[in-house]
């Protein structure tokens, strides 16, 4: 089997993937191709995310040969990596990976999973992947799960770290995975870089760390403006409707204005214990995971982080 790539994000979806990815790829010694999610190693029957290919994840790839050539442009001076959010919470994935390659480096981002929750909610509504609203979408999870739904709308289940996590250190041991948490890649973006590169075994280097992307700041138009800014998106992209639909901050949901102080109360509880076990795992404090309903953001602010 080939080597490449030599290094994996693994997810979690909504964690500062995107963000690592594109700053990653300012290294002259990585290479990174340009489909940033492949998902090879998910083994994805892509009969049953037909939906999703077409509307949400056009780079999906099933051929080994095909997964191989991502990788061609990868110089003798660099090494190769890639970036697939699935991965962390697919079974069998890790498996995968090592058949591979078993002296791939794992790199899994994490982040409070409520916030995280709620921000890959607002990427499926902003997308037009779901018209429900978050609590409504929440109630829908488990049902939708067992129809084969997209994993975008698995807010829970791919928040609950604990059991994927443990797995990778499992199969490729703690010197091959490297854990970065969001709020720290965001308070210090360069010393977060420096120490993937030398896990990566590379040199430091300055890298432009300002920008944001993937950001889950959704543009929500009102509805008799959505048909007309998703055709016109359609043929001048995405985008489009940002820049001719633009709403003031607080027209824009927030956490608290998706959830009551129960329901949040109810999402809190869902990770409780998950979060206790991957702090223990980890020997790590996650207390600041726990942030309380009065404490949330009543206007339209990073909810602890845009970066996705």
């Amino acid at each position: 089997m080939p080597s490449a790539p030599e290094f994996i994000i693994v997810g979690a979806p909504k964690c500062g993937t995107t963000s690592l990815y594109h700053y990653l790829q300012q290294h002259p010694q990585i290479f990174m191709p340009a489909n940033k999610e492949p998902r090879f190693f998910c083994n994805y029957p892509v009969e049953q995310f037909e939906f999703g290919i077409k509307q949400f994840h056009p780079g999906i790839v099933t051929d080994a040969e095909c997964y191989s050539a991502l990788f061609s442009g990868t110089s003798d001076e660099a090494i190769s990596g890639e970036a697939s959010t699935d991965y962390l919470s697919t079974p069998g994935t890790a498996e995968r990976i090592y058949a591979w390659n078993p002296q791939s480096r794992i790199i899994i981002m994490l982040r409070n999973p409520v916030l995280r929750a709620y921000s890959e909610y607002r990427h499926a509504f902003a997308a037009k992947f779901q018209t429900q609203t978050f609590a409504e979408s929440l109630s829908m999870e488990a049902e939708r799960h067992k129809e084969g739904y997209d994993p975008i709308f698995a807010h829970v289940r791919r928040g609950l770290y604990y059991e994927g996590v443990k797995h990778y250190l499992e199969v490729f041991g703690c010197d091959q995975v490297h854990i970065i948490f969001i709020e720290d890649f965001e308070q210090k973006p360069a010393e977060t870089l420096e120490a993937v590169f030398a896990f990566l075994g590379l040199p430091p280097i300055n890298i432009d760390a300002t920008a944001r992307h993937n950001s889950d700041t959704a543009r929500m138009a009102p509805p008799k403006r959505q048909g007309l800014a998703r055709q016109l998106g359609k043929i001048f992209g995405p985008r489009l409707m940002d820049r001719l639909f633009p709403l003031p901050a607080p027209e824009r949901p927030t956490l608290r204005d998706e959830l009551n102080r129960e329901e949040y109360g109810t999402l809190q509880a869902a990770f409780t214990e998950d979060i206790a076990k991957l702090s223990a795992l980890l020997n790590v404090d996650l207390s600041r995971w726990q942030v309380a309903y009065d404490d949330l953001p009543s206007v339209q602010q990073p909810l602890s982080s845009n970066r996705s």
